[in-house]
């Protein structure tokens, strides 16, 4: 109960304004499943939904309120269907998928509902005959199948909990919230969303997705300032991600928006600073012989930054015909480094 507890109140310091009313530790720990998917579902709509009523605020016709911070499912149902109208209007061909969509629940049952907002995102990702002649379930899953394939939309609908009389449209909202992020990720400067979607651009939608949630865990932590050396293992496997993400964002980077590059590369700087932070913090639990040495090797990674950044910025000035004092002055940062891992 002690753990509920302490996981309920770091949501609520997360999320002031979260109505936490009937949501009790001993009920969650009980297994009370009207309580566990009430919280869920506060959860998802001050979270996941609330991100993308965020984005959706810039639509002035959608109507998005923000005149009190309280979170209400009703508004965020009405913006996300003006949404869908919205963007339907705007990608009318041909080949468009011409679909009422009045809610979250009976309109989304055949799954031509899917078909039609994927189809509004890339319109070669989805074979429009398919979306009138196969079944309900072939619609679905075929539907899911190419969200997670083609956009990195996780697959977190069944297409037998969708193809029933009254779908759950909680779980309908939450898919479609995420239909809605990659959308908005590929609005062009024209306002209209883009159908000439490459393998980069997909890789960089995942990427912000990935940085966007990991910001939010170390921040989390860092508030928590849980540092504890059983946590080290934590850190290392998000190191290695990180390290990972970076490296697959420096191969597709030469094809991606110079706008959304930027972006990126704001994200990792901040998520390094994070990280540094995340290791500080295991550094004071270290006996006080071992922190010197930690000391002296932050300083020693400093000294090697600063050598890399002014190699960097000598060469983008004088390219490979370096002056000789620019020379001596890498030198002298160098000697500088030498020291310190001789100290260390």
């Amino acid at each position: 109960i002690n753990i509920v507890q302490n996981a309920l109140e770091a949501l609520k310091q997360a999320r002031p304004d979260i109505n936490m009313v009937g949501i009790n530790p001993s009920d969650i720990v009980d297994g009370k499943t009207s309580v566990v998917l009430g919280l869920i579902w506060r959860m998802v709509l001050n979270f996941q939904i609330e991100e993308v009523l965020e984005q959706l605020k810039k639509y002035e016709d959608i109507g998005v309120e923000t005149k009190n911070k309280k979170k209400s499912a009703d508004s965020a149902r009405k913006a996300m269907l003006k949404w869908i109208r919205k963007t339907g209007e705007k990608v009318k061909t041909p080949n468009a998928i011409d679909v009422e969509i009045n809610d979250f629940g009976p309109s989304f049952r055949d799954g031509r509902a899917f078909h039609s907002l994927l189809h509004a995102i890339d319109e070669e990702a989805v074979d429009p005959a398919l979306a009138h002649r196969a079944t309900n379930k072939e619609r679905l899953e075929a539907a899911f199948k190419i969200a997670e394939e083609k956009f990195g939309i996780p697959q977190i609908l069944d297409a037998e909990d969708i193809d029933v009389d009254k779908p759950d449209e909680k779980s309908v909202m939450m898919y479609v919230a995420e239909i809605i992020k990659v959308a908005e990720a590929r609005l062009g400067k024209s306002g209209k969303v883009k159908t000439d979607l490459t393998d980069a651009a997909i890789e960089l939608d995942r990427l912000l997705t990935w940085t966007a949630g990991a910001e939010e865990a170390l921040k989390k932590k860092h508030k928590l300032k849980k540092y504890t050396p059983k946590d080290f293992n934590d850190y290392k496997i998000f190191e290695n991600d990180l390290d990972e993400k970076e490296e697959s964002f420096q191969k597709i980077a030469p094809n991606c928006d110079p706008d959304q590059v930027k972006l990126i590369l704001a994200c990792f700087e901040n998520l390094e600073k994070s990280k540094t932070r995340w290791l500080d913090g295991f550094d004071k639990h270290l006996p006080k012989e071992l922190r010197k040495v930690g000391d002296f090797l932050k300083k020693a990674e400093k000294e090697v930054r600063e050598i890399e950044e002014s190699e960097n910025a000598l060469k983008e000035e004088f390219g490979e015909n370096e002056p000789k004092d620019a020379e001596s002055s890498i030198h002298s940062l160098d000697s500088k480094i030498k020291r310190s891992q001789r100290d260390v």
